[in-house]
């Protein structure tokens, strides 16, 4: 009886620590990243991945919770609402900057953003989330932002800063090597 109930324990620890490794990788790998693509020698194409609504908390309400957060800001009012991530889009924007080894500044343009109905609807159903279940993990969804800087010579290298409000984010950054593929030819070579 002895050896089949330390069995048992030890498989239901090699079990418990299988599944907290699995978790814990898979938050891991969701985080704020920014995948800059440098495309021709002078076109930089940004592509931010945010958890956006993580982004607002941390901008307009870091003393709250995350779940006071979400409840406070899923009431708001459309106008407000709309106000509140028109100023928010405006702080990731004029904060975001690329700097040439020159000094010289890029300007980021193009910004395209998701819908603004979209997002407070997200929050709405994160509020309804808490409401049926006070106690259960709100898994916040990641956000595509784009955006674009051309510069007028080469683009050999750069820096970039981003809002305090993001934290952390992982930078990608490589020149596009772009082709185009004949059928005719029945194979395309990829160089990395």
């Amino acid at each position: 009886m002895r050896l089949r109930y330390s069995h048992w324990f030890s498989c239901a620890i090699l079990a418990g620590s299988c599944w907290f490794l699995t978790n814990a990788n898979a938050h891991e790998l969701e985080s704020n990243r920014v995948t800059i693509v440098l495309r021709d020698d002078i076109h930089l194409n940004l592509i931010f991945r945010l958890n956006y609504l993580e982004f607002l908390h941390q901008l307009y309400a870091k003393g709250l919770t995350q779940k006071e957060f979400i409840m406070r800001f899923a009431t708001l009012s459309e106008g407000d609402f709309n106000s509140l991530l028109g100023q928010a889009q405006l702080h990731l924007m004029t904060e975001t900057r690329l700097v040439k080894l020159n000094g010289a500044n890029l300007k980021i343009q193009h910004w395209k953003w998701p819908s603004t109905s979209d997002l407070h609807e997200l929050l709405r159903e994160y509020a309804m989330q808490i409401i049926v279940d006070p106690y259960a993990d709100i898994h916040m969804k990641f956000i595509e932002v784009q955006a674009d800087a051309v510069s007028e010579d080469i683009i050999s290298n750069c820096t970039i800063s981003l809002p305090q409000a993001l934290t952390t984010a992982l930078i990608v950054n490589y020149k596009a090597n772009q082709q185009w593929y004949q059928f005719d030819e029945k194979t395309l070579r990829l160089n990395f």
